[in-house]
């Protein structure tokens, strides 16, 4: 049994839903029989700034991104999520998405190895995920625990220049001192080695799916002629280009029959997809259902023909991966997080990020395709997806973590 502390700033809790990404390596690791514990370090403002934010919500959710209940909370927060022990650490900042100070850094430290310390629990891994503060935080946890294998994984956000920026002096000592460095799409990694390298143990730091994705064998069967039913599931926000998804299909369907099904929170860019809808005329074709959980969302797979999401600074989009494993046919961006598992005709399609004019030549070539060739496409991604569940995902973590 290895003991594995966790680093992230972002984690479900009981206040802020969040990405449930680092949960699901904590509770794969957890099924494997690892002891593990977590620390949220969830950014936290003067009170001062609650006020603000209740008197201009919207616009606090749009540009800041923060959960305006919780965004004054102050207090150190303990639950348990299937059994993973998770410490909500508040991170005190004066300006939204600055870094945390060192004084801020050092008392986090401190907390860290004082809270583990009373139990004697010491961790023989200390993984961190996105860089801010984990670049910096773990190797002063390192010069504590002098044993423990250190991991920083890269997400979208971690572009290089922010890392520089965030990181002036010693960025690459800081880097250097990691046993590994994951990455959740190749062109994180890509961008990384071009400025920072390739002297570094890499891996592809993968999400894998639940045994509800792929448990009863799916196999489509898809007939000649047009697809009709379209799914976009995610959050309304301009980089995922949602409006563009509408736009594509009223080019390509005019007055003729299609259905769009979006799932996600109803915020941000909500009523603007509603007015477009009403504006284009096909209000009666777009279906917006709200928040869903996993296992809701299955049906909604199921009945699509269709999942597109052109994003923008996509990492590892976890829906593509599970509209694959439903048998849908996936279109997702060119150059963006799901490039190199999706090949282009072979098990989905790729298209130029935001790109409402490629996006329906996309889905003109998929209408053009006999049912022949969309079922073979379609077997090809449930292939793929069911080779990627969680419980390979988080093995394959953690052999990088301890073989390097």
């Amino acid at each position: 049994m290895s003991r594995i502390l966790l680093l992230t700033t972002m984690y479900p809790s009981p206040n802020r839903p969040g990405t449930d990404v680092c949960h699901y390596f904590a509770r794969g690791w957890k099924k494997m029989g690892h002891d593990v514990i977590v620390v949220h370090m969830r950014s936290c403002f003067p009170m001062v700034y609650q006020k603000l934010a209740n008197l201009i919500p919207r616009i606090t959710q749009k540009y800041f991104g923060a959960y305006l209940s919780d965004m004054s909370n102050h207090q150190v927060v303990r639950y348990e999520m299937d059994g993973v022990r998770v410490i909500g650490l508040p991170l005190v900042k004066i300006i939204p998405h600055s870094n945390a100070t060192r004084r801020c850094l050092k008392a986090t430290r401190e907390f860290i190895i004082g809270e583990l310390g009373q139990s004697g629990w010491v961790p023989d891994a200390i993984v961190g995920h996105f860089s801010s503060p984990q670049l910096e935080l773990i190797p002063k946890l390192k010069a504590w625990y002098p044993e423990a294998k250190t991991t920083l994984v890269l997400h979208s956000t971690d572009t290089p220049g922010q890392i520089k920026r965030n990181h002036p002096f010693g960025c690459k000592h800081l880097l250097s001192s990691f046993d590994s460095i994951g990455y959740r799409s190749v062109k994180i990694r890509d961008q990384f080695a071009a400025v920072f390298g390739n002297d570094y143990h890499f891996f592809h730091c993968y999400s894998g799916l639940p045994s509800d994705f792929y448990s009863d064998g799916v196999k489509r069967h898809f007939e000649d002629g047009p697809v009709h039913s379209f799914l976009y599931v995610g959050q309304f926000i301009r980089r995922k280009y949602p409006k563009e998804l509408m736009s594509a299909l009223c080019t390509v369907y005019g007055t003729s029959p299609f259905h769009l099904t979006y799932v996600g929170k109803k915020d941000v860019m909500y009523d603007d997809l509603a007015a477009y809808a009403n504006e284009r005329g096909i209000a009666g074709k777009v279906c917006f259902t709200g928040k869903l959980n996993r296992s809701e969302i299955i049906d909604y797979y199921d009945d699509a023909a269709c999942f597109a999401m052109i994003s923008r600074d996509e990492t590892f989009g976890l829906v593509y991966l599970e509209a694959m494993s439903r048998g849908c046919l996936v279109i997702a961006s060119r150059k963006e997080g799901m490039d190199g598992l999706i090949v282009d005709g072979k098990n989905g399609f790729l298209c130029a990020a935001g790109d409402a004019a490629e996006l329906s030549e996309v889905i003109k070539r998929i209408n053009a395709m006999s049912g022949e060739e969309k079922t073979r496409i379609s077997n090809a991604a449930v292939s793929t997806a069911l080779r990627m569940t969680d419980e390979a995902a988080a093995k394959d973590y953690y052999f990088h973590i301890f073989n390097n």
